[in-house]
């Protein structure tokens, strides 16, 4: 009986996790001319940032938010990273905290390296998803960026949002919710150009109120310039808007 070593190079790539690889090795033996081999590994980020639990990537108009993270960095010999040298974060992001380093060894013999981050997130004046990202420097000049993504959400909702009509709609009521994020407010007026009749401020501050708007599709100049401004006296958000579409089809409610 005859055997032999064989040497195989297992490069696997990067990120955590599970990986494996087969491969062929062809003999001359009749008897046995391939045989089937698989390599497997699980594997460890050499260097990897998370969003803490506690942060929200949520924040309403006005204002301002913080996100916290947590590096890790791991070494085991020559292999692997330690913790970046330089931490930038572009604009409009604010870095207002960079933590120490924690080290410790796992029981894989694993060097690990922690260390906090905490950014400010400016307050916005526009509602929508925002994209940035932090810049990570290493000793060795490598570099690598992570995303930062949030959503600024209004103050105040109108439930529906928006209506479609048909210009040739007969004038007639709809009913509207606006709803504040837990500050008690009043409408003060409304203004559309399809608006009829005179639109009663409201009595009292509360959280909620309903609002019955009558509307006459005939009125409208254009298919987009019909949207209605719901004047408020709320301390953060003074207006929101309703969306109105007179087109020539159907008409119906958007969410």
């Amino acid at each position: 009986m005859s055997e032999a070593k064989l040497s195989v190079v297992f490069q696997p790539g990067f990120g955590g996790g599970p990986r494996s690889a087969s491969f062929r090795v062809e003999t001359d033996l009749p008897e046995l001319p391939a045989l089937m081999f698989s390599v497997r590994a699980r594997l460890l980020s050499a260097w990897e940032i998370h969003v803490d639990r506690e942060s929200s990537a949520i924040y309403p108009i006005g204002s301002s938010g913080r996100q916290s993270f947590q590096m890790i960095a791991r070494r085991r010999g020559v292999e692997g990273r330690d913790s970046p040298v330089h931490i930038k974060a572009s604009t409009p992001l604010e870095i207002t905290r960079i933590g120490p380093i924690v080290s410790r060894i796992r029981d894989d013999g694993v060097g690990e390296q922690t260390r906090g981050l905490e950014i400010r997130i400016p307050a916005s004046t526009q509602c929508g998803v925002r994209r940035s990202s932090l810049l990570f420097e290493w000793g060795d000049g490598e570099k690598e960026s992570f995303p930062v993504t949030w959503e600024v959400r209004p103050r105040l909702a109108v439930s529906p949002s928006g209506l479609v009509l048909a210009r040739g709609d007969p004038t007639r009521e709809y009913s509207f919710v606006v709803q504040s994020d837990g500050r008690p407010f009043r409408i003060l007026r409304a203004m559309s150009p399809l608006i009829v009749g005179p639109v009663d401020p409201s009595p009292s501050p509360r959280t909620s109120h309903s609002l019955r708007l009558r509307l006459d599709p005939s009125r409208a100049q254009t298919a987009s310039a019909n949207d209605v401004a719901i004047l408020t006296d709320h301390a953060d958000q003074a207006e929101a808007i309703l969306t109105v579409l007179v087109l020539g089809g159907s008409k119906g409610a958007m969410p």
